[in-house]
């Protein structure tokens, strides 16, 4: 037996509108069940549901579609077309449910149609409803073959912004507003202020400082005692992979420190993976007083977990610069400069590694240690507000029990 609704039919049932068949091809995959609801010698009614394409997990459309049998007029096969959706109530042209219902309809047979009864139609969708909509689930991005995963917060390259591009910026906000407060601003007469660029020389003199063996910390040079105490406990294979991975001479060092400046390469990923960095001190600490530890565990997520960022490491890269040129104007005295590090590795201790976000310095030797935060309270408050607001200071000063706290130490 043929179809009820041949190729004419859908024709004319379009009135001249293509929109609608084009849409009602791809709702053909939405279609939960289409089946005959009553049937005469004149006619055959059929009725269909549609899982709708927004709000999917509202009721879907209900599509009736009633035929004439005995005409062969292609004006009059289709009796009547409605639809349960807005766009069904338009009497110029049909809906895209109804056009997938009549090319469902035109690409089978008409003994293949089932025979639905009262209630089968609420039936079928109750039972199918969580089955049907499976397909419908949201999917990530990330999980498309055709997405490129984004790169890490920290790694988005910010472009530099030209003189070219300056004096077009200026010419664009200040030509209908010229006594705006921007343009007052652009003119220079409340210029902002930048301290002196960063050389080199300056960071490259910072490193030999710090690095210095001269002057560490009783607890540097205990912790350089004892770890060659317990790499000389090591197996050979061991010792290997120290000196392959971790061991650095101190021109490597310098070399590495320098090129990490900016800390967005993979290098400095490189340079994080094998070593006990500032983020993760405070945590393994307070793991250590866990009576059921793991360390084999523990320390097998720690150094092959890939650092992502976070939404903190993009608002430091926004704002970390302005922070210290801001800390440099107001804090630093004439003589001292705050210089921008990398990843600072000390080779008697070369599992340790800390990335500060600047140290201020005299004369090349290092006198403070500078870090910012970037808090996610300042999208929303006042720079004051927000200072109160963060969870890792108390009347004023860092708390001792806090993740910054063992990455400042």
């Amino acid at each position: 037996m043929a179809p009820l609704i041949e190729l004419e039919h859908i024709i004319d049932a379009l009135k001249g509108f293509k929109r609608p068949v084009r849409e009602g091809r791809l709702a053909v995959e939405n279609l939960v069940c289409v089946g005959v609801r009553a049937q005469t010698q004149a006619s055959v009614s059929v009725e269909a549901l549609c899982v709708r394409a927004t709000k999917i997990h509202d009721p879907p459309v209900v599509i009736n579609v009633e035929t004439d049998k005995k005409t062969e007029k292609v004006e009059e096969k289709i009796k009547c077309l409605s639809c349960t959706c807005i766009a069904g109530a338009c009497k110029e042209h049909s809906c895209k449910h109804a056009m997938a219902v009549l090319i469902y309809l035109n690409s089978h047979e008409e003994n293949d149609l089932e025979v639905l009864t009262c209630t089968s139609v609420e039936q079928r969708w109750g039972g199918l409803q969580e089955e049907t909509l499976k397909k419908f689930d949201a999917v990530p991005l990330q999980q498309f073959c055709h997405i490129k995963k984004p790169p890490p917060p920290y790694k988005r390259i910010i472009l530099p912004v030209t003189r070219e591009m300056e004096e077009e910026f200026r010419a664009m906000f200040t030509a209908d507003q010229p006594e705006s407060e921007a343009a007052i601003f652009l003119s220079g007469s409340r210029q902002r202020i930048l301290p002196p660029a960063q050389s080199v020389d300056d960071l490259s003199s910072v490193i030999d400082n710090t690095l210095s063996s001269d002057d560490a910390h009783f607890l540097l040079k205990r912790t350089a005692e004892l770890t060659q105490h317990y790499l000389s406990k090591c197996s050979n294979e061991e010792k290997e992979y120290n000196e392959n991975n971790v061991a650095v001479s101190y021109a490597k060092a310098k070399e590495l420190c320098i090129k990490t400046v900016n800390q967005d390469n993979d290098t400095w990923d490189d340079l994080r993976r094998n070593r006990f960095t500032g983020t993760r001190v405070y945590p393994t600490y307070t793991y250590s007083k866990n009576k059921k530890a793991d360390w084999n565990t523990r320390f097998e997520k720690m150094f092959h977990s890939i650092f992502e960022g976070s939404e903190d490491t993009e608002r430091g890269l926004l704002y970390g610069g302005d922070s210290r040129d801001r800390y440099t104007l107001e804090k630093c005295s004439g003589d001292e400069k705050l210089v921008q590090c990398g990843f600072i590795i000390n080779p008697s201790t070369p599992w340790l590694g800390f990335s500060p976000d600047g140290l201020v310095c005299r004369d090349g030797k290092p006198l403070r240690l500078f870090e910012t935060k970037c808090p996610r309270a300042g999208e929303t408050k006042k720079a004051a507000e927000a200072a109160k607001a963060v969870s890792y200071k108390k009347d004023g000063k860092l708390k001792k029990a806090h993740t910054y706290y063992g990455q400042i130490q």
